[in-house]
C-alpha cells in the first residue's frame, strides 16, 4: 500500500499539470490491495511520469540516473528521483545528506516533502538529540506551508514513537493535533 501512496501523492502533487477529464477517479473508485504489488505500482508509475513529460522508468530502472536526477534544477524531476530513490533504491547516505539540505534552504515544497519522505524511511528511529528530529522541529514551527508542516510533524513522531492512531494523516489535523510543548522542547534541546 505504500506504494499507491507514493504515486497517489506524485499525482496530487503535479494535478496542476496533469489534465484528466476526472482526476478523482484516476486510480479507480475502488482500490484491491492485492494489486498493490511492485509491477503494478511501477507500471501506474511510469504511466504518471509519461503523463507529466517525466522519465519516471529510467529513475526507477538505475540507481546511478536516479542519483543524478536529485541535483537536476528542476523540482519534479528532483522529486520524483528521491521518491524513486526513498522506494525503489537501497538507503543511500548521500542521499539522505542531500535531503537534509533541501530542507535547510527556501526549495520547492515537493522537493521538501519528498525529502522528508525519505529522511523518515531513511533513519527509520531516531532520538531526540538527532539533528534530523530537531531538524523537522524546526519545519514544524517554521514559514513552510501547514501541509509540509504537518508532514515533518508526523514524520517527528513516526521516528521517535512508531505509528500511533492517533497520527493517521487521514484524521490528523494542523496545527490542532501538534504537541507544541514537544516541538518547542527538542527544537530547543529540552525534551528528554
Amino acid at each position: 500500500m505504500k506504494l499507491f501512496v507514493l504515486i497517489k501523492r506524485l499525482f496530487w502533487g503535479f494535478r496542476e499539470e496533469v489534465k484528466l477529464e476526472n482526476p478523482e477517479t484516476f486510480f479507480g473508485e475502488a482500490f484491491v490491495s492485492q494489486d498493490d504489488t511492485e509491477l503494478y505500482v511501477k507500471h501506474e508509475l511510469i504511466n504518471l511520469g509519461h503523463l507529466l513529460g517525466l522519465d519516471f522508468e529510467s529513475l526507477i530502472s538505475s540507481f546511478e540516473l536516479a542519483k543524478k536526477g536529485i541535483e537536476d534544477p528542476d523540482p519534479r524531476i528532483q522529486s520524483a528521483a528521491i521518491e524513486a530513490l526513498n522506494y525503489f533504491w537501497p538507503k543511500d547516505m548521500e542521499v539522505a545528506k542531500f535531503c537534509t539540505r533541501i530542507l535547510q534552504s527556501d526549495g520547492d515544497e515537493g522537493v521538501k516533502a519528498a525529502s522528508i519522505s525519505y529522511l523518515i524511511n531513511y533513519y527509520d528511529r531516531a532520538s531526540k538529540e538527532d539533528p534530523v528530529v530537531k531538524l523537522f522541529a524546526k519545519i514544524v514551527t517554521g514559514n513552510d506551508s501547514d501541509a509540509l508542516k504537518s508532514f515533518a510533524y508526523l514524520g517527528m513522531r513516526r521516528m521517535l514513537y512508531g505509528f500511533k492512531l492517533k497520527d493517521d494523516p487521514l484524521t490528523f489535523s494542523f496545527p490542532r493535533d501538534v504537541d507544541w510543548k514537544m516541538v518547542k522542547n527538542i527544537g530547543e534541546g529540552t525534551e528528554k
